[in-house]
């Protein structure tokens, strides 16, 4: 335990400016591994955690502690140096799949001092698809996030295992519930209804989306916890095509929960697209109802909590705040390559030192985007050089005449390929935001500057010696101590509690410190709690004392059981005097059901000195109306006798269901002369005839003292359109219906079609005599054939007048048109294109198509190239 207090003592005492204050920083890092699609390649290999050690030497521990057969690595990183650590082998051990499982796949990092960590995707096998995902320590750790995501690029298609956008959760504490509530549909979970699952630490959960179109990411799903979680947002092989060709990238980060956003921020545009498609974009969530974005000063966007926004970005650089907290996801990159970044806001946050290291391939280019306040942009050290980053590369930001913008290409000759960076400025805190790629080799892209406000420890632990100085950091614009001092030094002669306030532009912060010797403990005292709260008296003199709820009277009140005790502080002596506390006698009682009643008097039976109801009543008997579960406490000396009184409905039947055709009548199952009805239609009779409409009905039949609930699904049994198949016929049907008879000889709810023919799956149920559909099994062994023009004529005439052409032994295609400026015309599955767009027909020209389709075995072509549309 010691070796913690030591180490704050040191930096303390032997360091002049503790620049971890101020870095994005920490001594401890949990992360969830994002699972990435490898396409039967090696696209997420190798996998790098780079750790930088800020001012000590640190003892590194990397550890998966839910998964007790691997074993940690240890490693020791000098001070003011990175490392890059090759985490490869345990790929299948942390990278989060299958999605919607709990999984023992959470990262912990550990450091006996300071240190900076990101998580680097390399994929030196064909650089191509690289990100970077900063960690952000204690900053990433909350219980309430929404989770930010872009809904306008797509996930390629292309690609097996199907990329996908997912956000990643790890508990860092045992049993922790986790409740979701998307905002669309995710691999086994519906839009808008909540579901929780339970963590212990270490182990993490994957929600992905349903499926690789933009507009289908689950941007503003809410995510809550009753203990810290952190959360990694991942937007897997994003497609290039509409900013530069047809690349496709890996994006994400490690996000930060809602307190540890702002509502003031700048982005830095980076190198994303050429000519008319270069743009970045700036996607927006709320956190709050009525929340009012504004861009350099103008009012652009009106968000609800949950909402979001995308903003395209063609400018150096933008000025973004808000009325209410919110998130900004940034979406840059260079060429076609995509990366993303969480943006830090501007308030109270930023470093004075961060750390980097440089790509080992000579392919990638490195570019920092850097926002710094105005005054400040000509004191940054690069590795200590102030050549680098130089005043001249700096421009204004418009909206605010408080901060300065600049995007500079670090040559690899100034920084060598595998080689560390050091930035710093001691002048001001600054935010740096790290791009690493080529046009078309893959972008990675994160914030390494601090996301949080510069916080310190509670409190810090030191030895008393005969004559001690505590140091103030210099970290404020003044300080006071606890004695009213204001210098940055005090002298203090004896043990005891003191603290220094750090009063700055982002508000007052204290540092405190606990300055001890030996300590004693006396044997300790055993009382009991026989009323509302108990009074322990300290029973020791002392110069100073503390009591572990930090009160320093000379008493406490308590009214929980639990151990307390007094730290006496005399000179360089701490006695403690400790107090175990122990409850009343809790005497349960049989519980007693009572049954089907309108109003019901409980009575507190038996004698005692007092009672409390579950309401705070202190009478003797209450009067409830309503089903529940009801308790009185008796207290009878040191004892305490609880009578519980659960009131219920008898025998509460819910939910028996049937099926049924349309138009056949539905009635429920049972009744009596007495009973009321209520259905889900509104309608209040013993029969209703169904519509055509509605897939699901019930109603509930209301009775004395009893009520049940019938429910209703409409039969509905299609069969996939008859299929062409070549080779093997392996075909699992599914009517999603028990009890179907297929072919009038099989009943089960699947059947496995092995041979050509024709194929009926029929029903039958109380509600619905007949229900069946047919399908058909045929062989081919013809080869896909495929006629694509090069023109066609959209004129009404029936000739020519769709593309593509004819078609033969094709089971699946996929149609995708571009204009000459890459915007979207049309995609399709199956689907033909008459030329038209927003239900007109476009103007004569050249277009640019991608088509897709597979062969009856299976076998996947691409074709790509332009026709010509003529009228």
């Amino acid at each position: 335990m010691f070796g913690y207090f030591y180490r704050w003592l040191f930096c303390l005492f032997l360091i002049s400016d503790c620049s971890a204050a101020f870095a994005q920083i920490d001594t401890a890092f949990w992360f969830a591994a994002p699972e990435v699609s490898v396409n039967n390649n090696r696209f997420d290999e190798p996998l790098f955690l780079n750790i930088t050690a800020i001012d000590k030497d640190a003892n590194v521990k990397i550890a998966i502690p839910a998964n007790s057969s691997v074993t940690p690595i240890s490693t020791t990183i000098a001070a003011g140096t990175s490392v890059s650590i090759d985490i490869s082998s345990w790929k299948s051990r942390i990278e989060n799949e299958p999605y919607n499982t709990v999984l023992n796949k959470g990262l912990y990092i550990t450091s006996t001092e300071y240190i900076q960590v990101y998580y680097d995707v390399a994929s030196t096998y064909c650089n191509c698809n690289p990100e970077l995902f900063t960690l952000k320590g204690t900053n990433a750790l909350g219980t309430v996030f929404y989770i930010p995501s872009q809904t306008s690029v797509n996930n390629s298609p292309a690609y097996s295992p199907s990329p996908r956008f997912s956000f990643d959760i790890v508990a860092t504490q045992n049993n922790t519930t986790v409740s979701i509530t998307p905002s669309k549909d995710i691999l086994g979970h519906l839009a808008n209804t909540v579901f929780s699952v339970v963590l212990n630490r270490g182990q993490t959960f994957s929600s992905a989306a349903r499926s690789v179109s933009a507009s289908d990411h689950p941007a503003g799903s809410y995510v809550v916890s009753d203990k810290p979680i952190a959360i990694t947002i991942k937007d897997d092989l994003l497609e290039g095509i509409q900013f530069d060709g047809a690349g496709a990238d890996l994006t994400g980060d490690q996000i930060v929960p809602v307190n540890r956003l702002g509502n003031e921020y700048i982005l830095v545009k980076g190198k994303l697209g050429t000519g008319a498609n270069e743009r970045d974009l700036a996607c927006f969530t709320a956190t709050r109802d009525n929340t009012k974005i504004y861009i350099d000063g103008i009012l652009t966007y009106t968000l609800n909590a949950g909402k979001n926004a995308t903003h395209e970005v063609r400018k150096a650089n933008i000025y973004i705040n808000s009325t209410e907290p919110i998130y900004v996801l940034h979406i840059s990159g260079l060429g076609r390559e995509l990366g993303s970044a969480l943006l830090p806001p501007i308030q109270c946050t930023g470093s004075k030192l961060v750390g980097a290291r440089r790509s080992a391939s000579k392919v990638f280019s490195l570019y920092l985007n850097i926002l710094c306040p105005k005054g400040a942009e000509g004191s940054f050290l690069v590795n200590g050089n102030p050549g680098v980053i130089k005043t001249g590369d700096f421009v204004n930001v418009s909206g605010t005449s408080s901060w300065v913008t600049a995007r500079v290409l670090i040559d690899s000759n100034t920084i060598h390929p595998s080689q560390r960076m050091i930035v710093s400025n001691d002048k001001a805190a600054f935010h740096i935001g790290l791009f690493q790629g080529a046009f078309i080799n893959g972008t990675a892209y994160g914030y390494i500057s601090n996301y949080g406000r510069n916080i310190l420890p509670e409190k810090q632990y030191i030895p008393c010696s005969t004559a001690m100085v505590l140091k103030a950091r210099p970290i404020a614009d003044s300080v006071r101590w606890n004695n009213l001092l204001q210098d940055t030094l005090i002298n203090i002669d004896k043990a005891g509690i003191y603290w220094v306030d750090y009063y700055t532009s982002c508000g007052t912060i204290r540092d405190s410190f606990v300055v001890f010797s030996g300590k004693k403990s006396l044997s300790p005292q055993r009382l009991s709690i026989c009323s509302d709260t108990l009074k322990i008296k300290n029973s020791l003199l002392a110069d100073s004392l503390v009591w572990s709820t930090g009160s320093r009277d000379s008493h406490i009140l308590v009214s929980n059981p639990g151990i307390y005790w007094a730290d006496n502080y005399t000179g360089c002596e701490v006695i403690r005097d400790s107090f175990v506390v122990t409850a009343m006698a809790v005497i349960p009682s049989t519980k007693r059901v009572l049954l089907c009643a309108d109003t019901l008097l409980l009575n507190a039976s038996g004698t005692s000195d007092s009672v409390r109801w579950w309401n705070g009543s202190r009478n003797n008997s209450v009067l409830v109306n309503g089903t529940g579960i009801y308790w009185v406490k008796k207290y009878i000396q040191c004892q305490i006798v609880i009578d519980s009184f659960i009131v219920k409905h008898n025998n509460n039947i819910v939910t028996r269901k049937d099926t049924f055709c349309e138009n056949f009548p539905l009635t429920p199952n049972r009744k009596d002369s007495d009973s009321r009805f209520i259905w889900n239609t509104g309608d209040t009779t013993e029969m209703i005839i169904p519509s055509v409409s509605t897939q699901i009905y019930w109603v509930d039949v209301i009775k004395p003292c009893r009520n049940e609930r019938d429910s209703f699904i409409r039969v509905h049994i299609e069969l996939p359109p008859d299929t062409v198949i070549c080779g093997q016929v392996d075909l699992l049907l599914n009517s999603r219906l028990d009890n179907t008879l297929w072919n009038n000889t099989i009943v089960s709810r699947q059947f496995k079609v092995q041979e050509p023919g024709r194929y009926i799956a029929s029903y039958s149920s109380k509600y619905c005599p007949y229900a069946a559909d047919t399908m058909f099994v045929n062989l081919s062994e013809k080869s896909a054939l495929v006629f694509i023009p090069d023109a066609f004529t959209p004129n009404g005439d029936e000739v020519n007048d769709f593309f593509p052409g004819n078609m033969e032994n094709v089971s699946n295609y996929k149609l995708t048109i571009f204009n000459r400026w890459g915007e979207k015309l049309f995609e399709e599955t199956l689907a033909a294109w008459s030329g038209t767009f927003k239900q007109a027909i476009v103007q004569e020209g050249v277009y640019v198509y991608l088509f897709e389709y597979e062969d009856c075995k299976g076998r996947r072509y691409y074709l790509k190239g332009s026709v010509t549309l003529i009228k």
